[in-house]
């Protein structure tokens, strides 16, 4: 299927695929040589797609701690490419610069591009990170800039890891969530259910996974781990400062 055929799919395709996500997951999980590393991964999404918006959510005023942008990004680079040197800049942020910039992001929503900028002066954290933080405590604002969903969309490559791209990426993700919430407003549509059903479509088919319209998953011997994920850019007037 081509991206400006999955861009226009209608509620039942995005259904299908947003329900196959954890299908999908544990596939690509199989991929790691070592099982406790497919065990980390799982429990990873586990609670970035489950725990974490829920304590974002209980806060008088919207943000994240340190550690928990420190677990939210070993759970981006589990699941995309693993850069150490993204993990020593993030711990090398302070506590209390890591609250302040959090919570001036989610005030700053809806408007993305300041919010993603809010977070953005924190050293290691461009736009798909800051994405994350923002899709993790407001997903009906914020799609997660992640490669595998990007793909799956017309006229976005090649992906750059700028705030710009990630505005063009997230107006489209939001036009389609608009779409979606009329066709289907029994399944609660919110930009980051749309990115997670973009990203398993993506990467069912990166893995040559036959699973949609099917009740078993199928999966070809040539299958390769796909070359490309979520990567954060260099921000050198923001990511280096002291």
């Amino acid at each position: 299927m081509s991206e400006e055929k999955v861009l226009a799919g209608n509620s039942s395709q995005y259904k299908e695929y947003l329900e196959s996500y954890q299908t999908v997951l544990r596939e690509k999980a199989k991929l790691f040589s070592k099982k406790d590393k497919m065990t980390t991964l799982l429990d990873l999404d586990k609670w970035y797609q489950s725990e974490l918006p829920d304590v974002i959510q209980s806060r008088d005023e919207k943000h994240v701690t340190h550690q928990e942008l420190c677990q939210l990004m070993k759970w981006k680079l589990t699941r995309g490419k693993f850069r150490p040197r993204l993990t020593e800049l993030v711990q090398s942020n302070s506590p209390t610069d890591v609250q302040k910039a959090s919570t001036q992001a989610f005030k700053a929503l809806p408007n993305l591009k300041k919010a993603t900028e809010a977070l953005a002066v924190l050293k290691g954290i461009g736009a798909a990170t800051a994405s994350a933080v923002l899709a993790a405590g407001s997903p009906d604002n914020a799609p997660f800039m992640a490669d595998e969903a990007m793909l799956a969309l017309p006229g976005l490559e090649p992906i750059k890891y700028t705030i710009g791209h990630y505005l063009q990426y997230a107006g489209m993700v939001k036009t389609c969530c608009d779409r979606l919430k009329i066709e289907d407003p029994d399944t609660k549509w919110d930009q980051h259910k749309v990115e997670l059903a973009l990203w398993t479509y993506q990467t069912a088919k990166q893995l040559k996974l036959n699973i949609f319209g099917q009740k078993t998953v199928e999966k070809k011997s040539t299958t390769k781990r796909p070359s490309k994920s979520a990567d954060e850019p260099t921000f050198s007037d923001a990511k280096r400062k002291k």
